[in-house]
């Protein structure tokens, strides 16, 4: 049988050719199950979404935001998507029902492939709000509006009246799990056209509906708005400007002045339109640059960067270009923490403090004009930490010597895979060497069942919840009777691990961030393969089929209306095949 090259993604673990990759959980992504069709990809563009606690989310829209359109895909349940770009700057919109839209913007590298996350967070739940009589709406944290009567217009520009829901989602930037939701790189566009960094006093995002229609600010009226101060600020200023969002730039635009309540410690402004509002303190742009190398000591282009202030409540992220370089805008005598990952799997973290002394204009364009801060080696299947930690994923395990071992050692070491792999309807994925994994699927969650190169069974997780609308918990077992039930708290950016004597295991940063590293970042869109073959077996009438797996009485035939690369699908032997 003919092998065909396909874009696979197992949940964690991979069809991986060298048998890294991951860190001992995984199983099959359930969208190639559910829609068989296995179809090449040359991608420039590709990512995960993920929700608040770091669950795929299934279902979100990815699309440009430029004026004319672009192209738009949608993530399968691993969370995944790919989308052919042309080179050059682009802003992406990410979009799913119920959740927060995030807007990002990225430079896409020609002919390499790129790298772009996004977090989405769940909008906030309803309040009604009679808009012909106007009121006060107040949401979590002391989020809220105070709007007029007759302030709110549907699309056409007609008033609205009667109820509307009202939702206002605050975000609290010195929580790292809601700043990782934050559309934009903290750069703004002051009233004067100068561009500026920003250090964020907070945020929120209002959305009023009325059924199906989304409204907005009327014309000619403005909205009273009022922002939570984050929880690490001790001696907020009096005033702060305040900013709106342009999806289309990708960039904040400063529209006025909040004032600070300290009665209820919010910012109070207002604004003619809704989209998300930030109160944020202008910063003295600097910079940074930095150099991605391979383990060789090649370039790496289109690599993703992620630079945190530490304690700052700010963040940015940025892509490598063709020659490995990446330049950052930072504020001044600041504590960096610097994250590159590989394409596929493995990272390197390093702690930097950018300069104090002006450089020049902002933004920045060029690499002699910002701080050299070093190299940065990015290797598949290794995480380097900044800590001086270093995992080979797959191989080393980063909890020896805690209570959380015991389930690495077995399914690492037991579980296996190498060489090329094979994928059967039954959801059960085998690779060369005898390794095999079993993925069942239900309303209330799944299960993944891991086999080593003799049948032996190495151990199985238990997920509770969805990959569409989130994992709420999962449990190790292993053949023995041990359990490990782990949680991932993104809010308090921890990993806590329930071992089977009782004792509760809470990962260090480095800990936490080597098994992201060898396992989230894995790529679905070809996983860092040569040669994946895939075998359907017994397909029924109108499943997509490469040469003989369609069942008896059946044939495979390539026409020209399934939009299928080297494949085609099971029709009737006696039915006429148009090739094409």
């Amino acid at each position: 049988m003919r092998a065909h090259r396909l874009i696979l993604m197992a949940f964690i673990w991979g069809c991986n050719s060298n048998g890294g990759g991951g860190l001992g959980d995984g199983g099959l992504d359930p969208s190639l199950i559910e829609g068989l069709v296995p179809i090449e990809i040359i991608t420039q563009l590709r990512g995960r979404v993920s929700d608040l606690e770091g669950a795929p989310l299934e279902g979100v829209t990815v699309t440009s935001t430029r004026a004319n359109g672009g192209p738009s895909v949608t993530t399968r349940a691993s969370g995944r998507y790919a989308l052919n770009l042309s080179p050059g700057e682009h802003a992406l919109r990410f979009t799913r029902e119920g959740y927060m839209t995030q807007v990002k913007r990225v430079s896409v590298i020609k002919d390499m492939p790129t790298v772009l996350d996004a977090t989405l967070r769940p909008e906030a739940p309803p309040r009604p709000l009679d808009v012909s009589a106007g009121g006060v709406v107040i949401g979590a944290r002391g989020a809220g509006i105070n709007a007029p009567a007759g302030a709110f217009a549907a699309p056409d520009g007609a008033l609205a009246t009667g109820e509307v829901e009202v939702r206002i989602t605050p975000i609290d930037p010195s929580v790292s799990a809601e700043l990782l939701t934050v559309s934009g790189d903290f750069k703004g566009e002051q009233a004067s056209g100068a561009l500026t960094l920003l250090k964020s006093f907070g945020m929120i995002e209002v959305s009023v509906r009325q059924g199906e229609t989304p409204l907005q600010v009327a014309e000619g009226q403005t909205v009273e708005i009022r922002i939570p101060a984050p929880a690490n600020i001790t001696d907020p200023p009096e005033t702060m400007p305040l900013w709106g969002f342009d999806e289309i730039e990708s960039r904040w635009v400063e529209e006025g002045i909040a004032t600070y309540d300290p009665t209820d410690k919010v910012y109070v402004g207002q604004v003619s339109h809704f989209s998300p509002h930030n109160a944020d303190e202008p910063q003295p742009a600097y910079c940074i640059s930095g150099h991605i190398l391979d383990r060789v000591g090649r370039p790496v282009g289109g690599a993703r960067v992620v630079i945190e202030v530490i304690g700052g409540n700010s963040s940015s992220e940025v892509t490598s270009g063709a020659d490995g370089r990446f330049i950052a805008a930072t504020p001044p005598n600041a504590q960096l923490k610097v994250k590159a990952y590989h394409r596929e799997v493995g990272a390197h973290t390093r702690e930097v403090s950018s300069g104090s002394e002006f450089v020049g204009p902002f933004p920045f364009t060029t690499n002699s004009e910002c701080d050299d801060v070093g190299e940065w080696t990015v290797e598949r299947d290794v995480f380097r930490g900044a800590d001086g930690t270093e995992v080979i994923c797959g191989d080393a395990n980063p909890l020896i010597g805690t209570c959380a071992a015991g389930f690495i050692d077995q399914i690492g070491g037991c579980f296996r895979p190498a060489g090329e792999c094979t994928i059967e309807l039954d959801g059960t994925i085998t690779w060369r060497n005898g390794v095999s994994l079993e993925m069942s699927v239900s309303t209330s969650g799944f299960e993944v069942i891991y086999f080593g190169n003799e049948g032996a069974t190495c151990g199985w997780i238990e997920v509770e919840g969805s990959l569409d609308q989130g994992i709420s918990g999962y449990t190790f077992s292993l053949p023995g009777g041990e359990s490990y039930d782990i949680n991932l708290d993104r809010g308090l950016q921890q990993m806590l691990i329930g071992c089977p004597g009782g004792e509760t295991f809470i990962a260090s940063e480095a800990q936490r961030e080597a098994i992201e590293a060898c396992s989230a970042q894995i790529d679905d869109s070809d996983c860092g393969l040569d040669d994946i073959e895939l075998r359907f077996e017994g397909m029924d009438e109108g499943d997509p089929c490469v040469t003989g797996e369609c069942k008896a009485g059946l044939q495979c035939c390539f026409t020209t209306d399934i939009g299928l690369s080297e494949a085609g699908v099971c029709i009737k032997d006696s039915a006429p095949c148009v090739s094409l």
